[in-house]
């Protein structure tokens, strides 16, 4: 079916189409009252492409629109086979399943040769649980899953500059940044600062992720980069944070130590706090547990500056980043208006490599009280 402007379908009930629908000039519009199934291609030269239907909408096919938006709908479930491609490069495309009137119905698509490609536009979706296996493709994403209390599972993810994830379970094998000016920032939670139950991420990134806000009981955690920022994190009981350097574990359930490259632990668990993790270095105000072997810890007050061989000067109150560990994306002020830190009080601890054992400046002997040192037997002052 070919028209030089718009093609619009209407029913009350279901519909099935087997067709190729193109419109020139205009947009292409499917709407039905019951179940909505599509087998075939639409196409507009950059007009809206829309499917809405008041039951299940399926599609088995190939629908593309050259930087318009494609928006489907499903009053209950929404079903993409796993050959389908929807393509609208710098447009917006967006997925709705409804399931009723608490966007509670399933929008799944299993592994196949289909793409949801957006390139430098948008991606939206809303459904109670979201499982979509091949690549999607997007400057920003946005994903919710009933409002922060559905499952979501996503196979490789191509995004340029933004994700924000609302979920309960959000489970995300390969998170690829495509940009390559600034961190791809990342906002996790089941809304807000509300945690969800648990978090899996892969991913990798030339220049680091940014996660603001990190809200969640459970989190494991592996990025293929060197630079994680955390501007706002809250942890319930465990989280796992791995860069291609290093990894940090925070767990929360208990104090003891365990063998990792950096440990820490809060009293109150889930309490706001603020990590830098950038190549070998760290920066935190998160009680510190356990550290590599390799490194010392070193604190300075927050108006001292840092003088070259200086001795390490504990402190509870804050220090001085140093040039080589300016956070990503935070900025003092934000850190302060988020709760982090008080107002012109400093990020706290830094840890940094060390470049052997016997390498301990004075000062770091006298944290062993503060901080375990893992039996390192090489303090002396």
């Amino acid at each position: 079916v070919s028209a030089a402007e718009r093609i619009t379908v209407s029913s009350g009930d279901d519909a099935q189409l087997t067709a190729d629908l193109s419109a020139r000039r205009g947009t292409i519009a499917l709407r039905t009252g019951g179940d909505l199934s599509l087998t075939g291609t639409a196409s507009t030269n950059g007009k809206d492409i829309g499917f809405t239907s008041g039951g299940d909408t399926s599609v088995d096919g190939r629908v593309a629109s050259k930087g318009g938006v494609i928006t489907v709908v499903g009053g209950k479930d929404v079903t993409l086979s796993p050959s389908t491609v929807l393509t609208s490069k710098g447009g917006t495309i967006s997925l709705t399943a409804h399931g009723g009137a608490t966007t509670a119905g399933a929008l799944t698509q299993r592994k196949g040769t289909g793409e949801i490609n957006a390139a430098d536009g948008a991606v939206i979706l809303k459904a109670g649980t979201i499982a979509l296996e091949n690549p999607i493709i997007a400057g920003t994403f946005s994903l919710q899953a009933t409002n922060g209390k559905g499952e979501i599972s996503l196979g490789t993810l191509k995004v340029k500059s933004e994700i924000a994830i609302l979920g309960k379970v959000i489970d995300i094998d390969n998170l690829e940044h495509t940009g390559t000016g600034a961190p791809l920032e990342v906002a996790i939670s089941a809304g807000g600062l509300t945690m969800a139950d648990s978090v899996t991420l892969s991913g990798s990134s030339k220049v680091g992720f940014a996660f603001n806000p990190l809200a969640t009981r459970l989190a494991d955690i592996k990025l293929d980069t060197t630079s994680i920022e955390i501007v706002r994190g809250s942890i319930g009981d465990r989280g796992r944070i791995a860069s291609a350097l290093f990894e940090t574990v925070l767990d929360n359930t208990s104090p003891a130590t365990e063998a990792t490259d950096l440990q820490l632990y809060q009293a109150r668990p889930g309490e706001l706090f603020y990590l830098l993790m950038a190549d070998r270095a760290f920066s935190t105000e998160v009680d510190t547990l356990n550290f590599d072997r390799s490194w010392i810890v070193r604190r300075w007050l927050p108006a001292q500056p840092l003088a070259a061989g200086s001795d390490d000067v504990t402190s509870n109150t804050g220090v001085v980043l140093t040039e080589t560990m300016t956070p990503l994306t935070a900025s003092q002020e934000a850190l302060a208006i988020a709760g982090i830190v008080a107002a012109g009080q400093t990020v706290p601890s830094i840890v940094l490599p060390a470049p052997s054992l016997s390498g301990f400046v004075s000062g770091a002997c006298a944290m062993a009280g503060q901080i375990n040192l893992g039996g390192l037997g090489a303090c002396a002052e």
